[in-house]
């Protein structure tokens, strides 16, 4: 729920559930390997011990993807096949990371643990803002990107 005190809530640039192109994809694999160059795994829940461990490209998953009518993007990536007893590394790859590609095709890293809830015009300056919900270990909130995805505002509180 986003709660504003004029009504601006519309969505100039049309958030929508997006394909991702072909040639999109392999990018987005290499900014994840950027950011995660070295990963540990466990070779079994009994073992339990993590060590450094190669994935395959076809390991890093592409989930949800959504696009504007501006050619802006967001995609959810983590990797597959956590193998360590016992919940995966809090913002580590395992746990679900989120990019954006601007029109040019530039692809930065936003943040972890969290999922799109809207897309609206909050601020009446004819451009959308992205919000999403936080849901890391113990840590709810909400992060507002604004600005082209170059500031953000964080609303963060701890469950215990």
């Amino acid at each position: 729920m986003v709660a504003v005190s004029q009504p601006n809530y519309a969505d100039p640039e049309t958030w929508k559930p997006a394909k991702l192109s072909d040639e999109m994809i392999p990018d987005l694999r290499k900014e994840f390997r950027k950011k995660f160059p070295n990963v540990e795994n466990c070779a079994s829940p009994e073992e339990n011990v993590g060590k450094p461990r190669l994935h395959r490209n076809e390991d890093i998953v592409i989930g949800k993807a959504y696009g504007s009518l501006k050619k802006w993007f967001v995609a959810e990536m983590n990797l597959q096949g956590w193998r360590c007893d016992g919940p995966e590394d809090d913002g580590g790859p395992f746990e679900f990371q989120w990019f954006v590609v601007d029109p040019g095709g530039k692809i930065r890293f936003l943040d972890s643990g969290m999922w799109l809830v809207d897309a609206g015009d909050y601020d009446n300056d004819g451009k959308s803002e992205l919000v999403f919900a936080i849901g890391r270990y113990d840590l709810g909130g909400y992060e507002l990107f604004y600005d082209e995805f170059r500031k953000r505002a964080v609303f963060e509180f701890i469950y215990h």
